[in-house]
């Protein structure tokens, strides 16, 4: 179990998350964080309010196309 910090979280074939920390008395248990709130802490991803609609999504540049 020591050492899964950063594991990949998948969940029905979609990268949902990464292994943060793993109780040690029950390593079928922890913590972690979610794919969503990596990508928005790095500026990939931003949060967008339509109305009652919240929603995360990427922002495209011209020069990516």
């Amino acid at each position: 179990v020591q050492g899964m910090s950063g594991s990949p979280i998948i969940q029905n074939g979609r990268l949902v998350g990464a292994v943060t920390h793993v109780l040690v008395n029950d390593p079928t248990r922890g913590y972690g964080v979610l794919a969503e709130m990596m990508l928005e802490e790095t500026g990939l991803l931003f949060e967008q309010k339509w109305g009652n609609i919240t929603g995360y999504f990427r922002e495209v540049s011209e020069n990516r196309i």
